[in-house]
């Protein structure tokens, strides 16, 4: 059962910044991840599958801020999957959603709410120091940071591309004021 606050057709609705960004990025899918639509419909088996040959795809965040973790924890995902998730993105236990709240504040059940407290207490205070330290997790860290650079790199496409209509505008309009010059001045002659 889908969870009323997230449904799939939300997250594929396209406006023309995603279009432009999903053509001209370089890499940078904007569109969730598979594993996103596989919580959204509860299919915690394939999830399960998901999340153990694509970890990647447990750091992506919506717009909004929430992580797949907040979707998980709100939908009802066993701990097993919890645990998963955790583990594929540790960094995600301490991100908050647009409200404020973090994933285990938005938690069912109290046995993931206790593990996410756990869990957030041993990502605190270095327990989990070896999985910090890999190369993958630290550009994990990094990624909210380069898929925003990546977004403000098309808009300054966008906006060089408008510039560059402009210019052509406007040296149109000097042509034509030019020559409107030269037919005034030899009328007036």
């Amino acid at each position: 059962m889908m969870h009323p606050r997230f449904s799939s057709s939300h997250f594929r609705m396209l406006n023309p910044s995603n279009i432009y960004l999903r053509l001209f990025s370089n890499g940078f899918d904007t569109s969730p991840p598979i594993l996103f639509d596989l919580i959204l419909r509860s299919d915690w088996s394939a999830a399960m599958k998901r999340v153990s040959m694509h970890p990647n795809e447990a750091r992506y965040r919506h717009p909004r801020g929430y992580t797949i973790l907040h979707c998980a924890v709100e939908s009802g995902a066993p701990l097993d999957f919890v645990k998963a998730m955790v583990n594929a993105f540790p960094q995600g236990l301490g991100i908050k959603d647009w409200k404020g709240r973090s994933p285990r504040d938005v938690a069912l059940y109290n046995e993931t709410k206790d593990f996410l407290n756990k869990a957030e207490h041993n990502e605190l205070s270095g327990s989990a120091k070896v999985l910090v330290d890999s190369p993958s997790v630290e550009a994990g860290e990094n990624y909210e940071v380069i898929l925003q650079i990546e977004r403000l790199k098309g808009e300054v496409s966008l906006l060089e591309s408008s510039c560059q209509r402009i210019r052509e505008r406007i040296g149109f309009i000097n042509y034509k004021t030019k020559e409107y010059l030269k037919y005034s001045a030899k009328s007036c002659d």
